[in-house]
């Protein structure tokens, strides 16, 4: 994920399936501003073959439960 975004891991850590929109033209993940290091709601565009591993990933998880251990 860190590799995809230039999220730090705290970032990372904090991201529920609730923080990815994949199915729009430019896929997203957001980041909520209470963990962002500008302390703002951050949105990073993700390349479509990144977007397309995340969904079939995302498949049956929990949309409320962190994805990643802090």
């Amino acid at each position: 994920m860190t590799a995809s975004t230039g999220y730090r891991a705290q970032e990372c850590a904090s991201i529920t399936p609730r923080g990815f929109n994949l199915d729009d033209d430019q896929p997203v993940v957001m980041i909520d501003a209470r963990v962002s290091k500008r302390r703002k709601h951050d949105i990073q565009e993700l390349r479509r073959d990144v977007a397309d591993e995340f969904r079939r990933w995302l498949i049956g998880k929990d949309p409320d439960v962190r994805l990643w251990p802090g």
